[in-house]
């Protein structure tokens, strides 16, 4: 099945440069459903129901293409979510195309792809 014909442009490229893994896959998505929410990488590990260590490189990595935003409480990093208005919409678009049956179905075979060649 070719992802660019089912997802689109701009879909492909964004799991591409956001959604690489399933560990991105599930803090674009937390974030996306709980746009207010805020933690550290142990607060948010907890949350997702994964180990810290697991989701420390994907956080830096989500910060350093300005998914997330970095603060500091207290000596610790806490990550909330504040994308550009743009990128905030190109979220929504993925996290909408999960809910389509296909789509979730391409996007899971892409990602499965993209891991098997790195």
């Amino acid at each position: 099945m070719d992802s660019r014909k089912t997802l689109g442009d701009e879909l492909n490229q964004f799991i591409e440069e956001y959604v690489d893994s399933f560990v991105k896959w599930d803090l674009v998505t937390f974030f996306s459903f709980n746009p207010d929410a805020a933690g550290t990488a142990d607060d948010l590990a907890g949350r997702l129901g994964r180990k810290t260590e697991d989701i420390s490189d994907a956080l830096a990595n989500l910060t350093a293409r300005k998914l997330l935003s970095q603060g500091d409480d207290a000596g610790q990093k806490v990550y909330s979510f504040q994308p550009s208005p743009e990128l905030r919409e190109r979220v929504t678009g993925f996290c909408e195309a999960l809910e389509n049956r296909d789509k979730r179905l391409e996007i899971l075979a892409k990602l499965l792809r993209m891991k098997a060649t790195h």
